[in-house]
C-alpha cells in the first residue's frame, strides 16, 4: 500500500504538476461558503465554517471534501467536551461495594472516548493539511520553487 495520491490543486500548490502527471481532478470546481452538515452539534458547525473558509481560501476544498471535513470538526468537538469532563470528574473513578468502600479505581472511560476521536482528528487532519509535519511538506516545496533557479536565465534563449 502506497502513499495516497495527491490531488492536481496539492500538486499545482506544491509546483509539483507536471501536465503528463495529471489526474485531471481539477474538474472538481472548488467551493465557498459552504453550509455545516444539519447533523452537526452547534459548537462543531462552527469549527466546521472555521476549517471550511480556511481550506476554501486554499482553493483546495471540493465538494467531496465536505463529509471529511464534517467528521473532523465532530471529532474535534467531541475531544473538547471529553476533556472538559474529564476535567470536571477527574481521571480516575472510584468503584464501590454495597457498604461504600472504594473497592477499585478505574480510569475514567471519557479517556478512552477521546483517545479515539484523536485518532480520528489527527487522521484526517492531516489529510487537509492541519499538522505542522502534513503543511510543512508544501511550505517547504513552495520556499523552493520561490527560490531562482541558477539555469533559469537560459531557458530564455
Amino acid at each position: 500500500m502506497g502513499r495516497k495520491p495527491l490531488s492536481d490543486a496539492m500538486k499545482k500548490a506544491r509546483g509539483t504538476l507536471q501536465p503528463c502527471r495529471a489526474r485531471g481532478d481539477d474538474q472538481l470546481a472548488t467551493i465557498s461558503n459552504v453550509p455545516a452538515p444539519t447533523w452537526l452539534p452547534t459548537k462543531a458547525k462552527k469549527i466546521f465554517l472555521e476549517k471550511a473558509e480556511m481550506l476554501s481560501c486554499l482553493g483546495v476544498l471540493t465538494a467531496l471534501d465536505v463529509d471529511q471535513l464534517a467528521l473532523y470538526a465532530n471529532a474535534r468537538y467531541e475531544v473538547e467536551e471529553a476533556i472538559k469532563i474529564i476535567n470536571k470528574e477527574g481521571r480516575f473513578n472510584s468503584v464501590y461495594d454495597d457498604e461504600g468502600r472504594v473497592i477499585a479505581t478505574v480510569a475514567n472511560p471519557y479517556i478512552k472516548h477521546m483517545n479515539d476521536q484523536l485518532k480520528i482528528l489527527l487522521q484526517i487532519g492531516s489529510n487537509f493539511g492541519f499538522s505542522p509535519a502534513s503543511r510543512s511538506s508544501i511550505t517547504k516545496e513552495m520556499k523552493q520553487k520561490e527560490q531562482k533557479d541558477d539555469f533559469s536565465d537560459f531557458e530564455e534563449i
